[in-house]
């Protein structure tokens, strides 16, 4: 109970930070439709996701999809723990995140919603002929970060951000919470 208040804190610090808004920065977000493409890397502790997305700006929010690589670290919290997963698979990641303006030219914060969904294979192990079965599941993972957004000319934005998330099918059911850490570099067609 005291680490989910010590992370309220934190995003309310954080967000009454970037509540200042420059009004040259406002004007350049207020731009109505541009798109860009992105390359994501992300740790969630048990998995690694890499990802190339189409980003979908308006005004200051963004829509993403794209194909997912993951890699599995630790076998997932989801089913029987003696089941061996496959450790590499392919999906598909998509996602939400708002921009806060701030009073630095190059600096935007911004709160993040990801979803990782793939495919992915694994031995059950039983008693008794066959012995062993080969089954596929859907995992999702979803994870909530903040972050910041560093625009280093005006095409290129590097992006990092930090927060956690779940292996529950729905958004930010924790089952259990798993550490996440996002980076990603940005290219935006103006």
């Amino acid at each position: 109970m005291l680490n989910y208040l010590r992370i309220i804190i934190c995003v309310l610090i954080i967000k009454n930070g970037f509540s200042q808004i420059n009004n040259n920065d406002k004007k350049d977000s207020l731009k109505s439709v541009f798109c860009g493409t992105q390359a994501v890397f992300n740790y969630s502790y048990k998995t690694t996701h890499l990802a190339i997305t189409f980003n979908l700006f308006l005004k200051k929010h963004c829509i993403y999809l794209g194909p997912e690589y993951t890699k599995i670290l630790i076998n997932p919290p989801v089913g029987d723990p003696v089941n061996k997963y496959d450790t590499n698979s392919l999906g598909l990641n998509l996602g939400y995140r708002y921009l806060f303006n701030t009073n630095f030219q190059r600096l935007f914060g911004f709160l993040q919603f990801n979803y990782a969904i793939y495919k992915n294979s694994y031995n059950e192990h039983q008693l008794g002929p066959p012995g062993i079965t080969k089954r596929n599941r859907i995992l999702v993972e979803n994870t909530g970060t903040i972050g910041l957004n560093y625009k280093l000319n005006k095409k290129i934005f590097i992006n990092s951000s930090i927060g956690i998330g779940s292996f529950a099918g729905f958004f930010l059911i924790f089952v259990n919470v798993i550490p996440s850490i996002y980076f990603g570099i940005e290219y935006r067609f103006n």
